[in-house]
């Protein structure tokens, strides 16, 4: 999967609730009409049910129009609710063990200190 492909535009959508106060799918669905090519779910403050739940809908949202969903700090939630990647920050399961997982199809963002 090529990263440049999947960013059509160079648009690459983060939602997070705190920031807007909009849910998720509205942001996702308004993301996806403005053309982004790859949109990351980022909520710190959801449950994993609740992350799992909203995560399942975005996904189906995004496979229809063809984008590319990434969920924010939660390999587990990512893989079980149908996403195409996963982005860890540096307090989440090492990224070498998360490819491990993960095999070579599924984007693996990782945040850097420098």
């Amino acid at each position: 999967m090529n990263f440049k492909t999947l960013v059509k535009n160079g648009v690459y959508v983060v939602t997070d609730p705190v920031l807007n106060g909009r849910g998720h799918l509205d942001i996702v669905r308004a993301a996806i009409t403005g053309g982004a090519g790859l949109v990351q779910i980022r909520d710190k403050n959801a449950t994993a049910r609740d992350l799992y739940a909203f995560t399942v809908e975005a996904s189906r949202v995004c496979a229809e129009a063809g984008v590319a969903l990434i969920i924010n700090d939660r390999l587990d939630v990512a893989l079980a609710a149908g996403a195409q990647g996963v982005h860890l920050g540096q307090d989440d399961i090492p990224a070498r063990e998360a490819r491990q997982i993960l095999g070579p199809g599924f984007i693996l963002g990782v945040s850097a200190g420098s």
